[in-house]
């Protein structure tokens, strides 16, 4: 918000034990500090610093499921599936996350139906405390 942004700057935020949060909703822009205009970017952003750590194998089968959801219901086919990137001159999501990305979306391509569930309320501060006390 120190940026002028009204919340988080992407729809979804993916943790290293593989929750999925909710950031703006999916009819907001994003933003970024590049030089792209985000308008009809699904943004996601996975927790970890790329060029220095590994994705864990729970953040990489969430982001298949969340990439999955996506492509399904925005009917976007998965050669316009791209990283940060490959739209700016930046390194996100760094390197050992960018290599990954192509098996991803073969991946969630082939994936069946995914429904996303939201939690509000008393569900979500619970689910929230839970996932607090695993770190």
């Amino acid at each position: 918000m120190s940026h002028g942004w009204p919340d988080l700057a992407y729809h979804f935020m993916v943790d290293r034990n593989g929750n999925v949060y909710e950031g703006r909703p999916v009819e907001a822009i994003g933003d970024t500090f590049t030089e792209y205009d985000p308008t009809g970017h699904f943004l996601a952003c996975f927790e970890g610093h790329f060029d220095r750590q590994t994705p864990s194998g729970a953040q990489l089968a969430a982001m298949t499921r969340l990439v999955a959801w996506a492509m399904r219901a925005y009917s976007v086919p998965g050669e316009l599936i791209g990283a940060h990137r490959d739209w700016a001159g930046t390194t996100c999501p760094g390197e050992n996350m960018y290599w990954r990305l192509a098996g991803l979306t073969r991946a969630a391509s082939d994936h069946g139906a995914v429904v996303l569930s939201y939690l509000r309320g008393d569900d979500a501060r619970h689910r929230v405390a839970l996932i607090a006390n695993e770190r």
